[in-house]
């Protein structure tokens, strides 16, 4: 019928089947870049209740002025249409950028930790799993409040001084007579199984057994699997433990090939172990974004985790909670 509407759901895992995610994921991308977008704060969302307010009222007469009430111009989107192939190379330059400042900040706080390493922390543990488990302890100890996760407003705090913000987390870090989140079990037992099974020595012996074990200890993957449908895992059973269902992602995922022929660890081979070291930001976004080598629920946040575990020397494991907490702190980095 003329002007009727049809609205349809469809589950991240529908999305994912077909590789719509990423797609739509990669328009999301490409918008971000127009200087047209702006972060949404609270103080615009309060502002834009307040102008609906004015609107129903009085609707014409208010919509002018709302109009120049507002902060930002109304935008009526890109002008120009963009190949897929030039959306691609765009998001990988972007990611490249993004990905390279990262690193950047969290092998900035590596070096720092172990000045502030607290007492009950191995000395043995390397610096760069100390930075993401102070990243760790501070998101969720400092920063989340419960259901709420209010990054952007530390985020707009502290976007003026990181390098003060840090100073204080790493010296509350210093002083916590205890672990306040399982930090001392993630890098003194989680942490070196990946390191050991993932090492230029094990890797590629790696066996289904030992992937099973890689991934039960990765934070991204448990986050990842606990979202996917048990359908999906060839589970039929209506309540299944989450480290069972990580098992059945293993399992699942190792039975699986990229586009291109590899195995999973194939993959990581790839990425921890060929070419340049400097150039493992590009190899991230080759395994996790290109259609040749990316496989179906394996994204950048569990490859690049697992990647600081067993390569600490490469690069410091980074995730979404660990983008979360730098972004908490300061720093102009994206949640992937």
């Amino acid at each position: 019928m003329p002007g009727s509407r049809i609205q349809v759901f469809l589950s991240e895992e529908e999305l994912s089947a077909d590789d719509s995610l990423g797609q739509l994921e990669l328009f999301f991308e490409n918008l971000s870049t127009y200087e047209e977008i702006f972060p949404l704060t609270e103080e615009i969302i309060l502002e834009q209740e307040a102008l609906y307010e004015m609107r129903r009222s009085q609707l014409r007469t208010i919509d002018d002025a709302s109009r120049k009430k507002r902060r930002h111009e109304v935008w009526e989107g890109p002008a120009t249409h963009t190949t897929p192939e030039k959306a691609y190379d765009a998001h990988r330059t972007r990611f490249i950028r993004e990905w390279g400042d990262g690193l950047s900040y969290l092998r900035n706080i590596a070096r720092q930790a172990p000045l502030y390493r607290p007492a009950w922390l191995n000395e043995s543990v390397p610096a760069e799993w100390q930075a993401d488990q102070f990243l760790h302890a501070y998101y969720y100890n400092k920063v989340k409040d419960g259901a709420k996760h209010p990054y952007e407003d530390f985020y707009s705090k502290n976007k003026a001084d990181p390098a003060k913000a840090l100073e204080e987390g790493l010296q509350w870090w210093s002083r916590l007579p205890e672990p306040p989140s399982d930090e001392d079990h993630n890098c003194h037992e989680r942490a070196p199984v990946i390191h050991e099974l993932l090492s230029p020595e094990n890797i590629n012996n790696l066996t289904v057994e030992g992937f099973v074990e890689v991934c039960k200890s990765n934070h991204s993957t448990f986050d990842h699997v606990k979202r996917m449908k048990l359908e999906v895992l060839g589970i039929d059973e209506s309540w299944v433990s989450l480290p069972e269902r990580v098992e059945a992602f293993a399992e699942w995922l190792w039975a699986r090939k990229n586009k291109s022929g590899q195995t999973i660890t194939d993959l990581l081979v790839y990425v921890m172990d060929t070419g340049k070291p400097e150039d493992i930001v590009d190899r991230l976004f080759e395994a996790a974004y290109s259609e040749k080598r990316k496989f179906p629920h394996f994204g950048i946040n569990q490859i690049s985790e697992m990647t600081g575990w067993a390569r600490p020397e490469l690069c410091p494991p980074r995730n979404g909670r660990t983008s979360k907490g730098l972004r908490a702190l300061g720093y102009d980095v994206k949640i992937h």
